[in-house]
């Protein structure tokens, strides 16, 4: 008798353990890693899309919401 085999996992099954799905913030590109470490760009999925995010924090399109509050000493 030959071991059951594995179904291959849907859309909608769970994650396995230690792999993290995301997708980029630039393009949208889905992205499947297990090592942080390894992956230079995340969570971005390659270099351009990485850079496109520095210039657009260069060029101010990211802004915090309002003024920042000082906090007085008591």
């Amino acid at each position: 008798m030959g071991s059951p085999q594995k179904k291959a996992p849907t859309s909608n099954a769970p994650a396995e353990h230690g792999v993290i799905r995301s997708a980029c913030p630039i393009c949208r590109t889905a992205m499947v890693t297990r090592d942080l470490a390894a992956d230079k760009h995340f969570p971005f999925c390659s270099r351009r899309c990485k850079l496109i995010d520095l210039g657009r924090w260069f060029d101010g399109a990211y802004q915090i919401g309002g003024p920042l509050e000082e906090k007085e000493d008591e």
